[in-house]
């Protein structure tokens, strides 16, 4: 397991409205609208981020380059405000159209110092949901309880596996961080 908080939504509904909203069917830019306000609605404690990686990916079509990608990501890393408003100008000085453009996106989703105090997942990418997406590919041709099922076993075999793996170790801490210790 991670460090980070999953959430998972299940729907065999096409998206309709905020209200169909019950498991993820193929996503459409409308859907993705409903999907957002109906965590909102429903979760309103709920941190809602965007994964940088993309946003960059999207950010760098328009404004492209080394400097601005590394730029980009250090203003998101920025653990204060003072940092991320030193990267900010930074970039306002490469270019006012990109720093409009990265200004325009709400801070609490995209850069750690705007994050809530107290969070406890400092992480800017999504990689843990594109894997599990990978993984549970086959699932989704399923009907939806053959689906659902499939992803319950999938979830407890990596629980399975993770546990048996954290049993083996000698340390008290993981070895990633033991070695880094």
């Amino acid at each position: 397991m991670t460090d980070q908080q999953k959430v998972m939504c299940f729907s065999e509904l096409p998206c309709v409205s905020v209200k169909s909203w019950f498991v993820l069917p193929k996503l459409t830019f409308s859907c993705l609208q409903g999907l957002e306000l109906a965590i909102e609605r429903e979760l309103p404690v709920a941190e809602h981020r965007l994964c940088v990686r993309h946003r960059q990916a999207n950010w760098s079509k328009k404004y492209a380059g080394k400097l601005f990608k590394d730029a980009m990501w250090e203003a998101a890393r920025a653990a204060s405000v003072l940092y991320f408003e030193a990267h900010m100008e930074e970039i306002r000085k490469m270019s006012v159209d990109a720093f409009d453009a990265l200004d325009k996106i709400d801070k609490k989703k995209w850069t750690r110092c705007a994050f809530r105090p107290g969070s406890n997942c400092p992480m800017l990418v999504n990689n843990w949901a594109e894997a599990f997406n990978v993984v549970i590919i086959k699932a989704r041709d399923q009907p939806i309880i053959a689906m659902l099922n499939t992803i319950y076993q999938l979830i407890m075999t990596k629980i399975v596996t993770d546990r048996d793996a954290i049993l083996k170790w000698k340390e008290k801490v993981c070895p990633r961080v033991h070695k880094t210790l």
